[in-house]
């Protein structure tokens, strides 16, 4: 295949994969936050994958890498080292992407990763300029250009996966309440679905002005506010809520404390109530 092709190829993944699923959370009806969330972290990651993945398959992009001695090195060696940089240039997006995730759990932890990602992948850099380095002779690729492709390929149609994961997190933007027989489930961005039983369900709360505190670890817009909350009052608990609905129905099952509301004050009303006849019984 002639070098267009290949730059074909990679540029119709890079950045087709992303429109794609995209296109899929707006036939899906995803909120404008969500999508723009979903957007940002899918254009960011998935086409520098490519482009590392690129600089792999063909040895090329030298002039988009800085931080290397390339007068030092033969041509030979800067192939090698070009397809060295374009697999550390994958494979930190990788980690980088599958790491956000840790965002919305514990932002401490993901502070420690992403601090240990980085660091580790600083050897590599000090590594190509040592004089070890250069002194060993560049040897030709152990896979044919045919099959570095197909690898290729594969990282970043696989590269999909994290988008898709942290896609589901975030969800449509919206607050789903169901209200059944034997319980009630909550689900919204960064709140994963959860369902109470109504016979295990310790308190059940209505509180007009609801002090939502301050969000830990979770999701925040101008339309949705949800996940990890502390406030006074529960210290750390759930949340999934819009943002400018006061009203919240807070529930404390198996120790911790929920809460949630609908899209306006008369939704929220009326689900409380939903919910408490559920528990009063017949």
């Amino acid at each position: 295949m002639n070098d267009k092709g290949v730059i074909a190829i990679f540029v119709a993944l890079g950045f087709g994969i992303p429109t794609v699923i995209l296109a899929l959370q707006i036939f899906a009806g995803y909120n404008e936050s969500s999508l723009l969330f979903n957007g940002i972290i899918a254009f960011c990651f998935v086409p520098l994958i490519a482009f590392g993945m690129y600089m792999w398959t063909t040895g090329r992009g030298q002039m988009w890498i800085n931080g290397v001695n390339w007068n030092a090195l033969d041509e030979g060696q800067s192939q090698r080292t070009v397809r060295l940089m374009g697999l550390l240039i994958a494979a930190l997006c990788i980690a980088l992407f599958v790491s956000m995730a840790l965002i919305f759990y514990d932002l401490t932890l993901f502070i420690i990763v992403m601090a240990a990602i980085i660091a580790a992948f600083m050897y590599p850099i000090y590594y190509v300029n040592s004089k070890k380095y250069r002194a060993k002779p560049a040897k030709e690729p152990r896979f044919s250009a045919n099959a570095m492709l197909a690898i290729s390929v594969a990282v970043i149609i696989a590269s999909a996966a994290p988008a898709l994961v942290l896609s589901d997190m975030v969800g449509d933007g919206t607050i789903k309440v169901n209200v059944t027989d034997d319980y009630v489930s909550v689900e919204g961005p960064m709140f994963p679905l959860k369902e109470f039983d109504y016979d295990k369900i310790e308190e059940l709360k209505y509180d007009s002005n609801f002090d939502k505190g301050r969000r830990t670890n979770g999701f925040g817009t101008p339309t949705i506010q949800s996940g990890h909350f502390w406030n006074e009052t529960f210290l750390d608990y759930m949340l999934a809520s819009y943002a400018k609905v006061k009203p919240c129905i807070a529930i404390k099952y198996e120790g911790r404390w929920y809460a949630f509301n609908q899209s306006s004050v008369e939704l929220t009303q009326q689900l409380y109530d939903d919910i408490n006849d559920k528990m009063s019984g017949p």
